[in-house]
């Protein structure tokens, strides 16, 4: 942010400069110039606004994470796998896998 200032204040400098200078540079071809100086100082302003207000998201967004982590886990599934039957089956039947890859068993006539 600071690299944003100090550039915004060089256009304004320069800006300064030039409208001093408006007869000799007009008389060369190089009028222009001028508002060149007036555009760098108003992307300026607008790069200070972005990036101040983008600075204030991050600060927002970082608050919200330790409010999260401090307020510890939430009441949800339990992060310990359930218990399996006493015969150490899973609960469900071999073909009942939802991530399992289908295949196809059928014999072409």
């Amino acid at each position: 942010m600071a690299m944003v200032d100090g550039l915004t204040i060089a256009w304004a400098v320069a800006f300064v400069v030039m409208l001093v200078l408006h007869g000799p540079l007009s008389s060369s071809g190089r009028g222009w110039w001028v508002w060149t100086g007036a555009a760098g100082i108003v992307l300026g302003f607008f790069g200070m606004w972005y990036c101040r207000r983008r600075r204030a998201a991050i600060l927002r967004h970082r608050a919200a994470l330790d409010a999260e982590a401090a307020a510890g886990p939430t009441a949800g599934p339990t992060a310990e796998p359930a218990a399996e039957s006493e015969a150490g089956a899973s609960p469900t039947a071999p073909g009942d896998d939802p991530d399992a890859t289908p295949t196809n068993t059928a014999k072409a006539p």
